[in-house]
């Protein structure tokens, strides 16, 4: 993984196998700052677009996103992409899993959904052991 600099450009391409992970944030001075999406794109510039085309499919799914960049527009403003950090796609995908449930856990007003399932929770057992029933 490697760490980027806080004036990355969104302009980049991913190495082969790799992704970017980015924050998408308000530049409204009443809420500059503020993160509202965790995301992972191998083009940033080309996934910052989409973020703000109303006819992209996202806009369909996240409505309130959606209403969050409309309303952005409406005051002249669009959201900021700031890249975080560039590994391969697997560790990428972990990393914005753990980022969304951080920031959540801060209290951050994220318009993420959680897509990914967590991995199972692995108990290990000592020779002899039995599980419990189901229900108890």
């Amino acid at each position: 993984m490697r760490i980027l600099p806080a004036d990355a450009p969104p302009n980049a391409r991913a190495p082969h196998g790799g992704m970017f992970l980015y924050l998408l944030v308000d530049p409204r001075a009443s809420h500059y700052g503020e993160v509202r999406w965790v995301g992972v794109a191998t083009f940033p510039a080309l996934r910052l677009r989409r973020h703000s085309n109303p006819e992209a499919r996202d806009w369909r799914l996240y409505p309130e996103k959606s209403a969050w960049v409309e309303a952005l527009c409406a005051e002249g403003y669009y959201p900021v992409m700031l890249l975080l950090a560039v590994a391969s796609k697997e560790y990428v995908l972990t990393l914005e899993d753990a980022l969304i449930d951080l920031l959540r856990a801060q209290g951050a007003n994220l318009f993420n959904r959680t897509r990914r399932p967590k991995p199972p929770v692995v108990v290990a057992a000592a020779p002899g052991d039995t599980l419990p029933e189901a229900g108890a």
